[in-house]
């Protein structure tokens, strides 16, 4: 698998303390919570902008549960990797190239 990173900086060796607390799922997971520590890695869909922007809709009322329906079956999921053991992400990936100029 090739996992591409976007960013205005390079990072050849991540670092499983680094997340944006209250903002992800990874986050969540290394908080130390007693469900994530049996895993070394969780894999999960992830809703996009345009799926919250039609859930926001829907129970602001502005969109009815049908139309709701209808918008977000088209939507195609993504996909969120969690490492919890440091030792198996640096295992598991290889720096290859950076295209930041």
């Amino acid at each position: 698998m090739i996992v591409y990173h976007g960013s205005y900086c390079i990072i050849e060796h991540p670092d499983i303390q680094f997340s944006r607390e209250k903002l992800d799922f990874v986050a969540e997971c290394r908080k130390g919570n007693d469900i994530y520590k049996q895993y070394d890695v969780i894999m999960g869909g992830v809703a996009n902008d345009k799926i919250f922007a039609t859930i926001d809709a829907y129970f602001a009322g502005y969109m009815s549960k049908e139309i709701a329906l209808e918008k977000l079956k088209y939507e195609q999921p993504n996909q969120q990797i969690c490492f919890i053991n440091q030792l198996l992400l640096n295992q598991s990936l290889t720096f290859i190239k950076s295209d930041i100029q």
